[in-house]
């Protein structure tokens, strides 16, 4: 969890890191009984994360200026 944390933060904003380092928990627990490993775990959490924020309006354009893909 640390490691995407880590690649996530700084693209959002102060006032919403607690309620997504909430929700990225969410998806390592969600998402590590399939994992390989621990990078197969952290691609996927960061790909799961990318595409809810490209469905939420207004987070994309900071995942965007950060320079963060998620693809």
């Amino acid at each position: 969890m640390e490691a995407a944390w880590n690649e996530l933060k700084d693209a959002i904003p102060e006032p919403e890191r607690d309620g997504e380092r909430t929700r990225l928990a969410y998806l390592v627990a969600n998402l590590a009984p399939l994992a390989l490993d621990e990078d197969d775990l952290k691609k996927n959490v960061l790909h799961q994360f990318g595409l809810r924020a490209s469905q939420t309006s207004g987070r994309c354009g900071v995942f965007e200026r950060s320079g963060h893909r998620f693809a």
